[in-house]
């Protein structure tokens, strides 16, 4: 029987383990793009909550700018949603989308607007790349502003 040395047997564990470990996250657990956070307000793991604040003549502002979004959730089959809030002004909230081919029709009631994402957008994406940039326009209070939400490639 011949003897291996400890350090070489060692050494190879735990090269194969980083391998394994390594292929495994890559291919489940893409970049999180998520952001955005309203004071109070709950994010969704699967798409973004937009703070907007400001309107009524003063400039509006939205956290985060450039929203990102998954093109579908975890589960490869439900589509996830943007959110709007304007917590500071629950005022007259509207979104309306500039690129058609990207978000529905927004919903939107009082302070609160949401919109899924447009199913087939990214079909076979890289995990974490992006698959559209999508304008909109805001409203709050009679104030406008034309952001943007990008929408990024999921799971592999």
């Amino acid at each position: 029987m011949s003897k291996v040395p400890l350090g070489r047997s060692a050494v190879l564990c735990v090269l194969i383990v980083a391998v394994i470990a390594g292929c495994k996250s890559s291919s489940t657990n893409p970049p999180n793009p998520i952001s955005g956070a309203c004071p109070g307000v709950v994010k969704d793991k699967n798409g973004p909550v937009v703070c907007v604040s400001g309107g009524g003549g003063t400039p509006i502002t939205v956290d985060p700018p450039s929203a990102l979004v998954w093109n579908m959730k975890n589960d490869h089959v439900t589509l996830p949603d943007v959110q709007w809030i304007s917590p500071g002004s629950p005022g007259d909230l509207k979104i309306s989308m500039k690129t058609n081919d990207c978000l529905e029709t927004p919903v939107c009631s009082g302070g609160h607007c949401s919109a899924k994402v447009k199913g087939g957008i990214g079909t076979g994406a890289t995990p974490g790349s992006v698959v559209k940039r999508c304008n909109y326009g805001i409203t709050l209070n009679g104030t406008v502003l034309d952001p943007e939400v990008v929408v990024v490639g999921c799971c592999s």
